[in-house]
């Protein structure tokens, strides 16, 4: 292997990864709706202005942009490369990249290290490759990476055909690719910005660590948002968490992998190695991680994260409608250490004179707005709301419009049914008639 045209310093593969210059596309295609076609696509569509090399021997252009036969013939080290070719192949292309110079590569190909041995065997063997070069890789496996503030979208994932990007606040990082486009997709729809979405896939060299580093600098970036299957460099997130609590930016984390299942399905999906889960949350803990159960609850929280919002103790109160939200809020108070103290006098004589006489004012101080509102006529011809009482209307001060009409007596010449009698009924609006339902098996039958 030839030496590099350049070798980029430990920092570089940052600048390289979300602020690239130039970008080739190794397994380029003509079809936006390939795996090599879709990154030029996105590249197009969403104002990436450096530079595009689609490398693909068979032709002389792709989508508008000329096509080279291979990365040796650029007429400069890229800045990224995106592998987007099969099987060996991709081993190939790492090695011509490392040769070439090339900042970092971005490896979609799958069939590494998280199908067993012989695949993590190639796998370590692009990264070794990679190493001697000072080149840095995303994956194999990965869905790819997007800042959208620039355009960079170097990821085959649909969803941005789906749900058209918009800059933001929030950074993701995940080693899932599905991870890094639903929360994506969760937050686009409720109208949030988002610049970055990573996915490091098999993180056979950068990790989910060294992406929330590297986002945590950027300082437009508000919530840091992160999906993890296992943490392969602990002392990397340390300092991504210590960056962040300097510049005052939260991180939320979805840790998968809790149960026994969880962990044995991590390993087949990512190659992911697991930990101990009570040894995750004291980690989190102590680093100052908020971890959510799941990503609805992570995209949840980041609204809420987002407004600024900073409690100053750990006391705090429930106002509510219902009483069962509040025992609720009380068991969730409880589990997560937070307490409910009594209030004050000063405070309980306020709340009481502020609510009304059927108002719990305890430290879950629940009000019953169903109990203060009018009561509605039941009548089925009127819906309008009954004389302002907290009891319910008697039939003399109903409004005239919903009396109802008296229920008429039985007739003298009506029979009643016998109570033992078992004959057909004809149902409501129907010629059919009901026929008794019979016994299953040897079960009793029930008495009439």
């Amino acid at each position: 292997m030839n030496a590099p045209a350049r070798k980029p310093m430990a920092s570089d593969w940052q600048q390289a990864a979300l602020q690239p210059r130039s970008i080739a596309v190794i397994g380029a295609s003509e079809n936006p709706h390939k795996i090599g076609g879709r990154p030029i696509a996105y590249l197009q569509r969403f104002g990436y202005r450096g530079r595009v090399y689609p490398i693909n021997p068979n032709r002389d252009e792709i989508q508008g942009h000329r096509a080279y036969s291979s990365i040796a013939s650029l007429p400069e080290a890229p800045d990224l490369a995106i592998i987007a070719v099969p099987g060996m192949a991709a081993v190939q292309a790492v090695e011509a990249c490392a040769a070439k110079g090339v900042s970092i590569g971005v490896i979609m190909t799958s069939g590494f290290g998280e199908i067993g041995a012989e695949g993590r065997a190639a796998q370590d063997r692009m990264v070794d490759t990679a190493r001697a070069a000072d080149m840095r890789l995303v994956g194999p496996n990965t869905q790819g990476i997007a800042n959208f503030s620039l355009g960079a979208v170097a990821s085959f994932a649909t969803m941005f055909n789906e749900v058209p990007p918009q800059d933001g606040p929030i950074g993701i990082v995940s080693q899932s690719g599905a991870m890094s486009v639903v929360p994506y997709a969760l937050l686009r729809e409720r109208g949030i910005g988002v610049r970055h979405s990573h996915a490091t896939g098999n993180e056979s060299d950068l990790t989910v660590a060294d992406f929330a580093l590297a986002v945590a600098q950027d300082p437009d970036i508000k919530l840091l948002l992160l999906y993890m299957e296992a943490i392969l460099d602990p002392d990397m997130l340390i300092e991504a968490a210590r960056v962040a609590r300097e510049r005052d930016l939260p991180i939320i984390a979805v840790k998968a992998g809790r149960s026994a299942a969880g962990q044995a399905a991590a390993s087949s999906h990512t190659g992911a190695l697991a930990t101990e889960d009570r040894v995750i949350d004291a980690f989190f803990e102590q680093q100052g991680i908020w971890r959510a159960p799941d990503v609805r609850a992570l995209c949840n929280a980041a609204e809420l994260y987002l407004k600024g919002w900073r409690p100053r103790t750990h006391r705090l109160v429930a106002i509510s409608n219902s009483g069962a939200s509040c025992v609720m809020a009380a068991d969730l108070a409880e589990t997560n250490g937070l307490s409910l103290p009594r209030f004050e006098a000063a405070t309980a004589e306020k709340l009481k004179s502020a609510l009304p006489d059927f108002a719990s004012c305890s430290p879950t101080c629940c009000r019953s707005w169903q109990k203060a509102m009018p009561p509605m006529c039941t009548s089925s011809r009127c819906r309008s709301p009954a004389p302002a009482t907290t009891r319910p209307p008697s039939p003399a001060t109903r409004p005239p419009s919903c009396a109802r009409p008296a229920r008429p007596s039985p007739s003298p010449s009506r029979k009643p049914r016998s109570p033992t009698s078992s004959a057909p009924k004809a149902f409501p609006h129907s010629s059919t008639t009901a026929t008794p339902l019979q016994p299953l098996g040897n079960w009793p039958r029930m008495p009439n």
